[in-house]
């Protein structure tokens, strides 16, 4: 396995703390802020929206850009957008910059992944796209508890910038390691659109619309549901947190080595 597969998920681990992190932080941006603790929960959604708006058109814009410079321009606006959240002095600014990054992630997922598939021979493309995507599963385990202990003891800002610099060192590896020249092969965006008619992608789209759904219905607010209703105390919601993202890690990494040769049976 190359290891620029392995920088990718460090690159898919970033992106998806900065998009998980708000929810163990909430009662501190609704103190900083002076806003109900519902609107923090907004930000979760400001941030899904960009991702859902913005960041398909974004990827078919960039189509016919090698990989590594959009991947490296997209990181370079997300950064831009966790300096705006780090730096904000009201809600109105920190929601524009959730949504900046909103929009620079989902582009970068898609690319992230054309990377990964070009970069692999197509027999381990399975196993490949599940260390990029443990990235996510270690957001949560590592990730995610990671910058709620930033904010118990050196506040949310201190989270958000230490996204930034995590972001800049992502930048330098892709750099150091991503072939300049890496492509994909593009039909145009009539093409991607004429593909949104294949019923077995909307069965897919659905799938996944329903899971990842109801799992941020419920994390959004799991801070505050473990400290307000099951009474743990917030230096705990760390922990807690982390226990979360250990299943989610152990269950990728063994659905990862079955994916190839048992796709239908294990999606089952």
């Amino acid at each position: 396995m190359p290891f620029a597969v392995y920088i990718l998920g460090l690159t898919v681990f970033c992106l998806t703390t900065s998009e998980f992190m708000v929810a163990g932080m909430m009662p501190s941006l609704s103190a900083a802020f002076g806003v109900p603790v519902e609107r923090i929960g907004y930000l979760v959604s400001i941030y899904a929206a960009g991702m859902v708006l913005g960041g398909p058109v974004l990827t078919v814009a960039l189509a016919r850009v090698p990989l590594r410079p959009a991947l490296l321009g997209l990181l370079a606006t997300y950064m831009v957008g966790q300096i705006a959240c780090a730096m904000a002095d009201d809600y109105l600014v920190m929601a524009i910059g959730r949504a900046v990054t909103g929009v620079a992630a989902s582009a970068c997922f898609g690319i992230v992944l054309s990377m990964c598939a070009e970069m692999v021979a197509p027999e381990v493309r399975g196993r490949a796209a599940a260390i990029v995507i443990g990235g996510l599963m270690i957001a949560t385990v590592a990730g995610l508890p990671l910058a709620t202990l930033v904010d118990l003891h050196l506040g949310w800002r201190a989270s958000f910038w230490l996204l930034v610099v995590l972001t800049g060192l992502c930048v330098l590896a892709v750099r150091w390691k991503i072939p300049a020249t890496l492509t994909t092969s593009t039909n145009g965006m009539r093409s991607e659109l004429a593909s949104l008619a294949n019923r077995e992608l909307w069965a897919a789209y659905t799938t996944s619309a329903l899971i990842i759904g109801a799992t941020f219905a419920g994390f959004s607010y799991f801070a505050l549901v473990l400290t307000k209703v099951s009474g743990f105390s917030p230096s705990s919601i760390p922990a807690v947190l982390g226990l979360y993202g250990l299943a989610t890690v152990i269950g990728n990494a063994v659905i990862g080595r079955l994916a190839d040769r048992h796709t239908m049976r294990i999606l089952l």
